[in-house]
């Protein structure tokens, strides 16, 4: 650790507060000074401004403990001018060497029963889907100096860490907002069980995150959190992902990464809406005409939409119980050979100016 200041209890008032390390103990290796002395320059030499160097006294950090856990705290000495140095050597205290894989395993077997409409809550949802499935209460996860996230599930989430982790940018505005506290940790879990009554199946992945959050809470010091949080995300994100494109056809589980990239486009469009399901009578699951304005209500299931794409997302990735779903929903309105271009839930069908002519054999 090295520790550089321009200013000190010496120059005027502004004063270095104390340096407190979170579950780090501190071993004072060297501190320094430049002190600047008069002399009369040398006129045919470059020897820059005199001066001489000055050894700083030996810091000896304090160890203490409080709500957040054990902490080394380093105090600067009042004498530290502007251009002085203190290295330390530091070293992780009470660090559970079992962490790392503890908060990268298990998330297959919690998420194995999960099925395409569960893996849509898990991976993606925008915010008008959210709001719809949680009664308004849950909205996408907004980054203090960065902004809301596109979805609130996993791919939500990996957008920024796909930069962070590439570049090992820590100084990115997810990292920081990860060491002020744990509001994002507690989000992952929180939506999932308070949609897990509707959806049951919901209910093991949101304790799989709950129980590694809680651990890294716990035991890790605020400057780790985005690291753990990064290791759980992205392994919870390759799990479901993987399992997306497993129970899709054999066209897509065993083609290019270019073919199950476009396969998790369904995943991403088809959901469980409360306002807009198939069946008038109970709830089921819908496509999207477009994300993220066409979420919710009388405007998210389009004829002309559906029937675009549905050989795409339906037919082509092996999900036919869904696109009968969906062909069957639309049928049950048709009148003089026309369908409707707003399905409403079949309660409230209705035409816009272009229709679509189904001709059955």
């Amino acid at each position: 650790m090295f520790l550089g200041f321009g200013v000190s209890n010496t120059y005027g008032d502004r004063i270095v507060e104390p340096i407190r390390l979170r579950g780090s103990s501190a071993r004072f290796i060297f501190g320094a000074s430049i002190e600047f002395t008069d002399g009369a320059p040398d006129p045919h030499t470059i020897t820059g401004i005199p001066s001489k160097l000055l050894y700083l006294r030996s810091v000896s950090p304090s160890w203490g403990n409080d709500g957040q856990g054990p902490y080394s705290n380093i105090t600067v000495p009042d004498y530290f001018p502007p251009g002085s140095i203190m290295i330390f050597e530091t070293q992780l205290e009470g660090l559970d060497p079992t962490l790392d894989n503890f908060c990268g395993s298990g998330a297959e077997d919690a998420f194995q029963d999960l099925d395409h409409v569960d893996l849509n809550i898990l991976l993606f949802r925008s915010e008008g889907e959210e709001l719809d499935a949680t009664g308004n209460e849950i909205g996408v996860y907004d980054i203090p100096d960065f902004g809301k996230l596109k979805y609130c599930g996993l791919e939500g989430w990996m957008h920024p860490l796909r930069h962070i982790i590439q570049h090992n940018d820590l100084g990115h505005s997810l990292c920081s907002h990860l060491r002020e506290g744990t509001w994002a940790l507690d989000y992952v879990s929180t939506r999932l069980f308070k949609q897990a009554a509707a959806v049951p199946k919901l209910q093991k992945p949101a304790e799989w995150f709950k129980e590694r959050f809680d651990r890294v809470k716990l035991t890790v010091p605020p400057y780790l959190r985005p690291k753990y949080f990064a290791i759980v995300i992205s392994e919870a994100y390759k799990a479901a992902r993987h399992l997306a494109v497993e129970q899709c056809s054999d066209f897509v589980a065993s083609g290019h990464s270019f073919t199950q990239d476009l396969a998790m486009v369904s995943l991403q469009m088809h959901g469980l809406m409360k306002s807009a399901s198939l069946d008038p009578l109970k709830s089921a699951p819908s496509l999207a005409a477009g994300l993220p304005h066409f979420t919710s209500g009388w405007a998210r299931c389009w004829g002309r939409d559906v029937f675009i794409s549905l050989r795409g997302l339906f037919l082509t990735t092996g999900d036919f119980e869904s696109a009968k779903r969906h062909i069957l929903a639309f049928a049950s309105t048709l009148k003089h050979g026309l369908i409707p271009n707003l399905l409403d839930s079949v309660r409230n069908p209705r035409s816009v100016s272009r229709m679509l002519r189904c001709h059955f054999a």
